[in-house]
């Protein structure tokens, strides 16, 4: 008989003391972990999940639709009933912080992701620039929000000028990261909008 485990997303109420599931993907038959496994939400909306019996990695879309499988195999038959490679835990790495800006109005409104999900909360700098002159309009050091939980910061961008007269201005966003990565995302500011 072929099993399957599941990968299941909690909502945890420790006020309560009461889990709340949100989440639950059934893989396909075959896709089992007795012992334990990983499941990792990542910023982009896509799952990682680990699947420790079978040695095999896999990652699933909005759509809980499988985008790719890595699989681990011994080079030869090894003894006992694991005859396998174990897998245990899984981790998405990004080469630099993710940056999403949600609004560019008198306040700009700006998610941010750190490169690696990290269970404590880790030093980051926000920088807004004007693009063509590289003027320094707005900085702030945040913390990035652990679990590769978006962070979300509002920053105000003083001295930008408001009016319906006004033309928009380019900027850039730069993230940087306690491990000096840095991250960047272009928005042009609409003064008509303040």
């Amino acid at each position: 008989r072929e099993v399957r485990s599941k990968l299941m997303e909690l909502e945890v109420d420790t006020a309560q003391g009461r889990a709340r599931e949100t989440w639950l993907l059934l893989p396909p038959l075959g896709k089992y972990g007795p012992r334990y496994g990983d499941i990792n939400r990542l910023p982009g909306g896509h799952t990682l999940g680990v699947f420790s019996f079978v040695s095999s990695v896999m990652e699933y879309d909005e759509k809980d639709r499988p985008v790719w499988e890595l699989k681990f195999h011994p080079k030869k038959k090894m003894a006992g009933p694991y005859n396998q490679f174990w897998v245990w835990h899984v981790e998405r790495f990004f080469k630099e912080p993710l940056v999403k800006v949600t609004s560019a109005r008198a306040v700009l409104a700006v998610s941010v992701w750190n490169t690696v999900r990290t269970r404590y909360k880790a030093r980051g700098t926000i920088t807004v620039k004007e693009s063509a002159t590289q003027k320094q309009v707005q900085q702030r050091s945040f913390q990035f929000s652990a679990n590769h939980r978006p962070t979300n910061l509002s920053l105000p961008l003083p001295g930008l000028g408001c009016g319906a007269q006004a033309s928009p201005v380019p900027l850039v966003v730069e993230v940087k990261n306690a491990d000096g990565l840095v991250g960047k995302a272009d928005v042009a500011f609409s003064p008509s909008d303040c």
